[in-house]
This record gives structure tokens, C-alpha cells and sequence, in this order.
């Protein structure tokens, strides 16, 4: 009786992996890192998440210019400096004028005065000030966005000789967009 012996195949050099990092030695030979050592550069992260893995300085590469984020002045590519851009990883956008944590680019609202920024360019207002004729008055709850000496219909009404309501009218105004701005904010999750 004879016996059968199964002979494997010595695994490739290609495919071969000693230091468990999920590169194969040959690429790890390629890159420069040691294929004996899975985190190369000592850096707390191993080679096959590093994205500078001979720089222990690095380990991380957003925009993918080879320039690691530490040293990358900005980390995105959209070409704003990461001091400058209220979302320095985030390459489609780079402001948020009304401070809501939403992109001007997603955001449909960029001054948060309630009006889309699609009826504020419409309307010959500012999508990016709440307050475009600078009068006290939300664009919102001014009947004349664009004049400063004008405010509502009810103002006008005082000035021309109904006293009273017109004194409050900028405190109403101001607390009526307040609680507007606070809804929408929690109807955005926020």
C-alpha cells in the first residue's frame, strides 16, 4: 500500500504577508517599508492605514498630494488654507456664513434670516447678510430689505402718527425670528 503525500504549493512572494499589516512583502519592498515590521515608521499605525508610512510625523493624507496633514497647510485641496476654511477636510465646502455647522454650498439659507438664498437673489437681497439695508431689520421681518429708512408697514403706520405698537415692533420682530431660527435648527437636528 503506497501513500499519497499532498504537496502544496510554496505561497508566493507576491502574496506573502510577514508582519500582518495586509501589504504583501513585494509591495512593502516597492514602497520602501519593512516587510518585517507592520507599522514601519513607529508611529502607532500600521503601514496599510498609514498614509505616509516612512514618516513618523504622519499617518494621514486627506487630500492625497503627499504632503501629510500635520505639515499640509490645506488638508482638502478645495484651495481655501485650513485656517481659513470652516471645513478644512471637507473639499465642497469651505464657509459657513450663518455659523448653523452647514456648508453656504449645501446650506439653502446662508444668513439664516429665514429667506432661501434662491428668494433672496430673487428679491435683489443679500443671501449672505441677514440684514442687507443694515436698518435693525431682519430681511425676513422688514417690508423694505433694501431701504434703510423704510422698516414695515406698522413703523411707517407710527411715524405717521399711531403711536404705541411701532416701539416694540423691532423687539417683536427680533424674538418672532429667534423662535423661527430655534425651530428650524431643531427641525434640522441641531
Amino acid at each position: 500500500m503506497s501513500r499519497r503525500h499532498t504537496i502544496l504549493p510554496q505561497q508566493s512572494r507576491e502574496t506573502e504577508i510577514d508582519d500582518n499589516d495586509l501589504i504583501s512583502d513585494e509591495a512593502e519592498i516597492t514602497l520602501g517599508t519593512d516587510p518585517l515590521d507592520s507599522d514601519t515608521d513607529d508611529d502607532g499605525f500600521t503601514d496599510d492605514i498609514d498614509a505616509l508610512p516612512l514618516d513618523s510625523t504622519e499617518n494621514m493624507d486627506t487630500d492625497g498630494d503627499t504632503i501629510g496633514d500635520n505639515a499640509d497647510t490645506d488638508d482638502d485641496g478645495d484651495g481655501v488654507s485650513d485656517i481659513d476654511d470652516a471645513f478644512p477636510l471637507d473639499s465642497t465646502e469651505n464657509m459657513d456664513t450663518d455659523g448653523d455647522n452647514i456648508g453656504d454650498n449645501a446650506d439653502t439659507d446662508d444668513d439664516n434670516d429665514l429667506i432661501s438664498d434662491e428668494a433672496e437673489i430673487t428679491l435683489g437681497t443679500d443671501p449672505l447678510d441677514s440684514d442687507t439695508d443694515d436698518d435693525g431689520f431682519l430681511d425676513s421681518a422688514d417690508d423694505y430689505p433694501l431701504d434703510a429708512g423704510k422698516y414695515s408697514a406698522s413703523v411707517e403706520a407710527e411715524n405717521a402718527g399711531l403711536p404705541g405698537f411701532g416701539i416694540f415692533l423691532p423687539l417683536i420682530s427680533m424674538f418672532i425670528a429667534s423662535i423661527a431660527i430655534s425651530r428650524k435648527r431643531n427641525s434640522d437636528g441641531q
